[in-house]
């Protein structure tokens, strides 16, 4: 196992890198809370007057469709209790659990909610927020995957200018072809059975992206306690009315701290992850079943499908039809601590990236932001890819960085390119040698130039013959070389990818089972660390 500090780890932005290191200042988060933290965050929770008992029977309520296992619901009852605190992560609600990236943090979230109950004492719960309202469907109807034949394979269905909400789309023809493909692709093994069974059972035609998402994840972790919350679910809106209401009144306040803290993080020479614009209030409105960008100003940029309101207008929506609204990026993590208890949020590097940008508008909603965690970071390595490695003598690690940059360097290094200059080398002299031989041989006999040339001419074949079947053997080398090498960036580096923010985590489930869960969680407690580098084999240790 290696560990690349996420300073030095290419996916991670410096800005997230500084605020885990506290370097440049205070950026208004907690990191690595203790246990007094954790008990004093549970004892300001009890204080709030949030319908937290109506949320958690919501919750509770949605799951009967979906077999939880007893101990999520254990935690969903435990929702309901005064003091309780959770940790909560989320992402859209991808197909076949969407990427890596998705289940990773999930089992960090869980890891989280262990260690801090076990240290604290303070009851805690691990919850995804699945963020079907999300409109980005090339990310969420794809799924990729390596086949048998170590080819890159993927489903995906299109939905030009898709404006719906993504959770809310039916399945249709991509859960055959899902399952179809999966079922052709990946190795028979002890453990694809039962996978097969549970995607079959969650990805049908007549479902949507939401609820198979739902019912796929809940499978693979409800027995580990995770609770599930829907963001699109209308209950849970209107019981938000007062978020609501609160978040139309605040909305100049809040936009002109974001743009402002924009502008000051680059100053400080950071790069900006979400353009925050004073008269675009990431909060969208349902109409008809299309997810509308709401825009204040008639001047400001907006685009086609998005709509014109006042705040006026907005805070009548508020009022009446809190179910009509749908949330961006920058405005979920204030609805998300408004709903939930939650003392820590689990985060990719871009989302806490994009936490910096935010640092006042949790006061200006009368909320106290969670502590921060990075997700866990990994780089799967299987034993057919380390052997691989071994033979190259290369490092997973030098594979996540410019890999067509390292082929080339690779291919042209070593031991092979110095016989190369000693051919050049010995060409060379061979010219002198010949340059040098005929001025001697003028000196004491004429007419010899032919002869010499001829000689040379022999020796220069013979050196030109000897180099090319020398070149015919490393270019056999070289093939076999680019095709190892090419194998491991597939494994490592998928499309040119990180593995973990392309593969589904299906690849690895038929291969090795819930022993890979297991293992990820027992190290998913290590995610400040840094991005972990492992091979599957030490995971089913």
């Amino acid at each position: 196992m290696k560990v690349i500090p996420y300073r030095e780890y290419p996916g991670a932005p410096r800005l997230v890198a500084d605020m885990m290191e506290a370097q440049a200042g205070s950026f208004g988060y907690t990191f690595n809370p203790d246990a007094a933290w954790w008990r004093e965050r549970s004892h300001y929770e009890q204080q709030q007057q949030r319908p937290y008992t109506a949320i958690a029977a919501r919750l509770k309520e949605n799951a009967a469709a979906f077999h939880y296992h007893e101990a999520a619901y254990a935690n969903l009852d435990a929702l309901a209790q005064p003091g309780t605190l959770v940790v909560v992560t989320g992402q859209q609600v991808g197909l076949a659990g969407g990427p890596l990236y998705s289940l990773y943090k999930a089992l960090t979230a869980i890891a989280y909610a262990r260690r801090m109950e076990t240290e604290s004492g303070v009851r805690t719960v691990p919850v995804f927020w699945m963020a079907g309202s999300d409109h980005n469907f090339a990310e969420v109807g794809r799924c990729w995957w390596i086949d048998t034949k170590n080819e890159l394979q993927q489903v995906k269905r299109n939905l030009p200018e898709n404006s719906r909400p993504c959770g809310g789309i039916q399945l249709e023809t991509a859960a055959s072809e899902l399952i179809e493909r999966l079922t052709d692709d990946l190795p028979d093994s002890d453990f694809k059975p039962e996978l097969m069974k549970l995607l079959s059972e969650a990805y049908r035609p007549e479902y949507t992206y939401g609820y198979s998402f739902h019912r796929f994840m809940v499978g693979l972790l409800s027995r580990f306690g995770m609770v599930f919350l829907d963001a699109d679910d209308e209950v849970l809106k209107r019981l938000s009315q007062p978020f609501w209401l609160k978040a139309v009144d605040t909305i100049p306040q809040r936009l002109h701290r974001a743009v402002e803290r924009g502008r000051e993080l680059e100053q400080q020479g950071y790069m900006i992850q979400v353009p925050v614009e004073e008269n675009r209030p990431a909060l969208f409105v349902l109409e008809d079943g299309h997810r509308r960008k709401v825009i204040l100003d008639e001047s400001a940029r907006h685009g086609k499908g998005d709509i014109l309101l006042s705040l006026p207008e907005l805070r009548d929506i508020a009022a009446s039809e809190p179910e009509r609204f749908s949330i961006g990026v920058t405005l979920r993590p204030l609805w998300q601590q408004w709903l939930l208890p939650a003392a820590a949020f689990v985060g990719g590097p871009h989302e806490i990236a994009y936490w910096a940008q935010l640092d006042s508008n949790f006061d200006q909603m009368n909320l106290r932001p969670p502590a921060l965690l990075h997700r866990l970071s990994v780089t799967l390595v299987e034993t057919k890819i380390r052997r691989k490695l071994e033979k190259l003598n290369v490092e997973a690690a030098d594979l996540l960085g410019d890999v067509d940059g390292l082929r080339e360097s690779l291919l042209k290094s070593g031991e092979a390119g110095e016989v190369f200059d000693q051919f050049s080398r010995i060409r060379t002299t061979l010219e002198e040698n010949k340059a040098e031989l005929s001025a001697q041989t003028g000196t004491v006999y004429s007419g010899m130039d032919k002869q010499i040339d001829q000689a040379f001419d022999k020796m220069t074949y013979q050196l030109d013959r000897l180099e090319g079947q020398f070149k015919q053997r490393r270019q056999q080398a070289d093939q076999a070389f680019g095709n190892g090498f090419d194998l491991a960036a597939l494994h490592l580096r998928p499309g040119d990818s990180f593995q973990e923010r392309l593969l589904s985590p299906v690849y690895y489930l038929a291969r090795y089972g819930d022993r890979l869960l297991d293992g990820l969680l027992s190290i998913a407690d290590k995610h400040g660390e840094g991005h972990v580098i492992v091979d599957v084999e030490e995971l089913e240790a």
